[in-house]
Order: structure tokens, then sequence, then C-alpha cells
């Protein structure tokens, strides 16, 4: 609570990326522009907004495993430039991922929301990976989803571990799947759900250079291999 109040009361929210930056991402994922239409969509409403304040509905990436899902969510994040937080449910067990545990366990400790909320803004992205793995338990690890993904619940979500109640409704989810059939309706129907085909043969060519990239910029060594793939 401490290092919450240090950030203090004004935190800022998503700026809508530009035009030039959303016609850089139509290129590199040019299998992806349905979703990148939504983007666009988004950024002339905040033009209308006051304050300028982006938002997206939370968006459900539908396909088979290598087609760049997990790939283009992070590529968006980094469009938007916010905090980012990736939660793989693949390999989770238990709902403490995102909403924390409760203090009487010795293991205890806040979740992924809250974590991803001890920023400077108020508006970050949840990358939410294979949520269709996500295990049967007695604390399925989806739960508090149905919470957050409202933004009228989500203004007053508590962490479980913290026990403060904090207002996540500016979080941006962006979550993928193999098979969208395995995910509970209720569940489903709060997404804006997008398939994602594999790329052609000739868009491939643009995704292969624009992962290259990405990998080399981000890398430390990655300035020891050439620009261009």
């Amino acid at each position: 609570i401490k290092k919450a109040q240090k950030l203090g009361a004004v935190r800022r929210m998503a700026q809508a990326p530009s035009l030039a930056a959303l016609d850089a991402l139509s290129i590199a994922y040019p299998h992806s522009e349905p979703v990148i239409a939504l983007l666009r969509q988004r950024t002339a409403l905040a033009q209308v907004t006051p304050g300028r304040v982006y938002s997206l509905p939370p968006i459900l990436l539908v396909g088979e495993g290598g087609v760049g899902k997990t790939a283009f969510a992070e590529a968006v994040a980094r469009l938007l430039d916010l905090p980012t937080r990736r939660v793989d449910m693949g390999s989770n067990t238990a709902s403490f991922m995102l909403s924390g545990s409760h203090p009487s366990w010795s293991s205890a400790k806040p979740g992924a929301v809250w974590a991803l909320l001890h920023a400077s803004a108020s508006s970050g992205v949840m990358l939410v990976d294979e949520i269709d793995k996500a295990a049967d338990s007695n604390y399925p690890p989806l739960g508090p989803l149905y919470t957050l993904l409202e933004p009228s619940s989500a203004r007053n979500f508590a962490d479980e571990y913290v026990e403060v109640e904090m207002d996540a409704s500016h979080i941006i989810w962006i979550a993928t799947c193999n098979d969208a059939e395995k995910i509970e309706p209720a569940l489903r129907t709060r997404f804006r759900e997008f398939v994602i085909e594999a790329p052609s043969e000739a868009q491939m060519h643009a995704v292969a250079h624009s992962v290259y990239r990405e990998r080399r910029n981000h890398a430390a060594w990655g300035a020891v291999f050439p620009e261009q793939l």
C-alpha cells in the first residue's frame, strides 16, 4: 500500500497510437487486419473523447499455434506504450495468479492485476496467453476474469492478498487461444473475438521480417546481426 501511495493520486491514461504507427503494424502483421481495423476505429473515437483517452474492449485472438497471435498481441502492447504483464494460463492452475492469494497462506502474495497497476499508468495491458488451456481446479484460474472484464465491477476490484479496492476498469485485456469452444460461453461473450488465419505465402514474408526486427532490437546480441534478414 505504501508503494501505491508513492505513485500518487494521478496516473496517465492510454493515448491513441498514431495512424502511421497503425499503418506500420498493418504492414508487419497483414493477416491481423480485422483487429487493426478495431484499433483504427478506437483511435478515431479517442479524438472526440475528453482527454483523448484510448480504450479497447477485451480482445480474444483465436487461431492455430504458430500463426503469430502472441507476437501480434505483444506488438499491440508496445504500440500503446503501456505497462504490460503476461500471464500464461497453460502453466497456471489457480486464480491466485491474477487476483492474489489470501494472507493466511504461507506463500501468499498479490496477483498480476495489482502488480500491473503499480505503474505510472492506470491503463496497462494484460496479455492472457492460452486461455483455453486453463486447468480445472478448486480455484479456477479464469474465475477473476468474470469481474475484471466488466468495467462496472472492475472499478471495485480487490486483490485477495491486499484486500483494498482498486479501479481496474482501464486495463486493456488481450487473450489468445487455439480453440475458443473450450472457453465457458459466459466468459467468451465478454471478449471481442477475432479469428487469426495463418499468413499467406506473400504475408509470411512481412511477418518473418517483423519478428526478426523485434528479436534483433530487444536482444543484447542483436547488434551483431544485420538490420535486414
